[in-house]
């Protein structure tokens, strides 16, 4: 025995009419009143009334309240806009704006930034040196020194605008590693002093 479900007995009695019914309440669909637009899937199959109810859970509209007061999220009263972060979560009127800072909180950021900044870069270029003392073997970053090999390290820093460690440690920094290797070594704060003083590259100290 042939078994026949509701959407083929629907499709029997609609072409055998020339008309189109709900399939779940057997409802005559009319154009301007209970039938869905052309385009959509449904405008054969569904009337308005069966075609939400018949909706997915995912398309339904889902309330969301306030995490603070409780609050249902009302679009156009107390709902910020979709492209909020607290689109689900607050409402306008438990929302607290940042306080601006300071102008010393903003000093005291920018100059914990620079530092930040400054000791990543350093370690960069004492990290493409190799990191060790090429005298001693000393390896602690905290007492390494950027030396130039030839000697003249601050006269070649004024002229090129380069007093500034900073903006000196980034120049080092983009330096094509052959240049750097080339003019640039690593010393301790001990060898480096003691080479300075035999090469007498500074006159402040007598032996």
């Amino acid at each position: 025995m042939i078994q026949v479900n509701e959407t083929q007995i629907h499709k029997i009695v609609s072409r055998a009419t020339n008309l189109n019914l709900c399939i779940i309440c057997g409802d005559l669909l009319i154009t301007g009143q209970n039938r869905y637009s052309s385009p959509a899937k449904k405008y054969k199959t569904h009337c308005k009334t069966c075609g939400k109810a018949a909706r997915p859970k995912h398309y339904r509209l889902k309330p969301y309240y306030c995490v603070e007061c409780g609050d249902l999220l009302v679009k156009g009263v107390n709902r910020f806009s979709q492209n909020s972060k607290n689109y689900k979560t607050l409402c306008k009127n438990c929302y607290k704006k940042p306080t601006p800072l300071t102008k010393e909180e903003k000093r005291i950021r920018h100059n914990l930034w620079i530092r930040t900044y400054k000791t990543k870069i350093r370690l960069s270029v004492i990290q493409k040196l190799g990191a060790v003392c090429i005298n001693c073997d000393f390896s602690d970053a905290r007492a390494l020194q950027i030396d130039h090999i030839k000697g003249g390290g601050l006269k070649e820093r004024r002229k090129n605008g380069y007093l500034d460690r900073f903006k000196y440690y980034k120049m080092l920094d983009n330096l094509p590693l052959d240049e750097l290797r080339q003019n640039y070594q690593i010393l301790c704060a001990n060898c480096n002093w003691i080479k300075r003083a035999t090469n007498k590259e500074i006159t402040t100290i007598k032996l």
